[in-house]
């Protein structure tokens, strides 16, 4: 079961300062592809490659707060969009493990496209 993280406080504190519902919109998508990656992705991995590190949703909360900590004091330095790249980054950088290890880094736009259906606002 997926708890937010800090990460993800900061950035939706950063969504709430954009126009209108823009922000609430941006994290509710963002909220949907964090689910998909956990339920869908995440835990199939070590299927898919028994061989390879943890990569389940603890190893996404372990990147979340390495890249939370590097960010430290400094979290205004970022703006809303790119936390959210960052987010969205973290989440989908090691979903192409799941049809194999081999240039899995060139799989990971299937799988977001699968998510996103190539809407063109993604």
């Amino acid at each position: 079961m997926w708890s937010e993280q800090p990460l993800e406080e900061l950035l939706r504190a950063h969504l709430d300062t954009l126009p209108a519902s823009s922000g609430a919109d941006l994290f509710s998508d963002y909220v949907q592809a964090r689910q998909f990656v956990t339920t869908e992705v995440a835990g199939m991995i070590g299927t898919a490659e028994p061989n390879l590190t943890d990569h389940s949703e603890r190893h996404l909360a372990e990147v979340m707060s390495r890249a939370h900590a590097l960010i430290g004091e400094q979290t205004k330095y970022f703006s809303p969009s790119e936390l959210y790249l960052l987010c969205v980054s973290i989440l989908f950088h090691d979903v192409g493990n799941l049809h194999g290890r081999a240039d899995h880094q060139k799989k990971i736009a299937g799988i977001y496209d699968a998510l996103r259906k190539r809407e063109p606002r993604f």
